[in-house]
């Protein structure tokens, strides 16, 4: 997905701020490509967060060097409620690379964590998947997304959480 004329390839000088993913980006940097997935999921299900965090790094290099394959999304879905924060974010931002092409299935991520009591996934649901769900004019998210506000204060949050809305709307 390339939103703003940025590409969604992994940015290694990101890393320099995080300790741990300084250490996971040289891991996935040193992997040959691709990643297959049946090794990928033997990551995801390891007690270490190093290794949830790898397989999500692989899986943002073959989306960068292959291409978009559906089955990425569906490895990454169950890991937005990982217990590290690095790894939800990290899983947030390979559904965000599916926003052209599976625009209903992000919003339903949307809708699922939107709401959440934990301010952190709602910044990253409001800043890696709601504000470009909200340029997708097709699927009328804003409005739907404007609805849901109005009823439920921690959607308002997450919605005045996108650059798109935060100097419009009331905090």
């Amino acid at each position: 997905m390339d939103t703003d004329g940025e590409s969604a390839h992994l940015d290694f000088n990101a890393a320099k701020r995080d300790k741990q993913l300084r250490g996971i980006f040289e891991r996935a940097k040193m992997h040959s490509l691709p990643s297959r997935l049946q090794d990928l999921n033997r990551l995801t299900v390891s007690d270490s967060d190093e290794d949830r965090l790898l397989a999500l790094l692989l899986v943002r290099r073959n989306l960068d060097e292959i291409g978009h394959d559906e089955e990425y999304f569906d490895f990454a879905r169950p890991m937005i409620s990982d217990s590290n924060n690095n790894c939800r974010w990290q899983a947030m931002i390979v559904l965000g690379a599916f926003i052209d092409s599976m625009a209903d299935q992000v919003w339903e991520v949307v809708l699922e964590y939107g709401n959440s009591p934990d301010e952190d996934m709602r910044t990253a649901v409001a800043t890696v998947l709601l504000e470009h769900l909200l340029d997708n004019e097709a699927g009328g998210y804003e409005t739907k997304a404007e609805k849901l506000a109005a009823t439920d204060h921690l959607f308002a949050d997450t919605l005045n959480k996108c650059w798109t809305f935060s100097e419009d709307r009331p905090q």
